[in-house]
């Protein structure tokens, strides 16, 4: 699937607990409880009382504040429509994953019986 459609139900990832984020040049892989994890290969921003938390938009760099995520769980989910999606976690932060990417992957979101992908 291409694009992420409003009507797009994300309510699976309601709950989800945090348990990894791996770095890499330039992705970050956020894993999550029962085998769902999204890969962003573009832009995001980490917020925390509505103030980023990024100093740096390059990866791997931008992917750090990511670690302080780590044992919170999502608890609201945002679609705007656009690709844009928002998640609130249970810590007061909130990720914001953008579809920036014009040629490659913005972002995937995986789970055990099959993968969204973002473009």
């Amino acid at each position: 699937m291409y694009g992420l459609s409003k009507d797009e139900k994300l309510d699976f990832l309601l709950e989800k607990e945090l348990i990894q984020v791996a770095i890499g040049l330039n992705q970050v892989i956020l894993n999550f409880y029962m085998d769902i994890s999204i890969d962003i290969g573009g832009e995001f921003n980490h917020l925390r009382n509505s103030r980023s938390l990024i100093k740096n938009k390059k990866l791997p760099r931008s992917a750090i504040s990511l670690v302080e995520l780590l044992g919170a769980h999502i608890t609201d989910i945002k679609n705007s429509g656009d690709g844009t999606l928002e998640l609130l976690f249970s810590n007061g932060d909130r990720l914001q994953i953008f579809d920036s990417e014009k040629n490659y992957e913005s972002y995937t979101i995986t789970l055990p019986d099959g993968t969204m992908v973002v473009v």
